[in-house]
């Protein structure tokens, strides 16, 4: 997981897989970690506590991925 811009271009060269912000959760769910409901709930209590960089548009591009995979 991370958000550095430099790190996530190193590892996309290399073929790692980088998960920026909520996308962990979408992994998780779709390996069968954590439910939908779960992820859309622990989301939107990140945004709440962090709505400088969990925005409102990031919040609901969020939701959109984990609904419609």
């Amino acid at each position: 997981l991370g958000r550095e811009i430099a790190l996530r271009k190193l590892c996309k060269k290399e073929e790692v897989q980088v998960y920026w912000g909520l996308e962990g959760m979408i992994f998780l769910c779709r390996s069968g970690h954590i439910t939908i409901k779960d992820a859309i709930k622990t989301a939107r209590q990140i945004h709440e506590i962090n709505k400088t960089h969990i925005t409102k548009e990031i919040l609901d591009r969020f939701i959109n991925k984990i609904l419609n995979p």
